[in-house]
């Protein structure tokens, strides 16, 4: 039910997976024509299937009596639009192949000059990254982040400078994320 067209798909296929803790609600078990995934990171709340608002209404209060909830829904065909509190927000997607071969990568990082490398995320470096927080409050903790995501980190020496992330998988398909350190 829930197609690339979802806004943030990665993260929702991640969820699906069960690589972070999420609720799905469904309209009926054994033959579901309509879903809302709730995602505990950031309240991240997406809508799939049949238009039904009083379906949405109904699941979408459930989770507020918890928690404050952001929703994300694809465009319908019949103009349906979520209950009031809800605003449509708008994402553009683009999914690109890779455009050259790591070797290409590889021999352009190997003819630089300074002390700066490219490592993997393990849990040292992860103790020392700007978005251990963040990665923290998705996955708990670093084994759990190591066994569903993964990512790199540029250092200068020993000092971290800048963090990409493949945070969130789905068959083919991954979130990408990137932070570079203010001083640098």
């Amino acid at each position: 039910m829930f197609e690339n067209s979802i806004p943030n798909i990665p993260i929702v296929f991640s969820a699906l997976k069960q690589s972070h803790p999420s609720t799905v609600y469904v309209d009926d078990l054994d033959s579901p024509r309509k879903a809302l995934l709730h995602m505990e990171f950031r309240n991240y709340v997406c809508y799939a299937g049949e238009s039904d608002s009083d379906f949405l209404a109904s699941a979408l209060c459930m989770i507020r009596a918890k928690t404050p909830a952001e929703l994300f829904w694809s465009a319908s065909e019949d103009g349906w639009q979520p209950p009031l509190g809800f605003e449509s927000i708008e994402n553009i997607l683009a999914y690109f192949e890779h455009p050259q071969s790591v070797e290409f990568y590889e021999m352009l990082y190997q003819n630089r000059s300074d002390d700066r490398q490219i490592l993997p995320i393990d849990e040292h470096l992860f103790n020392r990254c700007a978005w251990r927080t963040t990665m923290c409050s998705i996955y708990g903790d670093f084994d759990r982040f190591h066994k569903a995501a993964f990512g790199f980190v540029l250092c200068d020496g020993d000092q971290p400078v800048s963090e990409s992330y493949a945070a969130f998988l789905g068959p083919g398909i991954a979130e990408i994320g990137i932070v570079t350190h203010n001083d640098f």
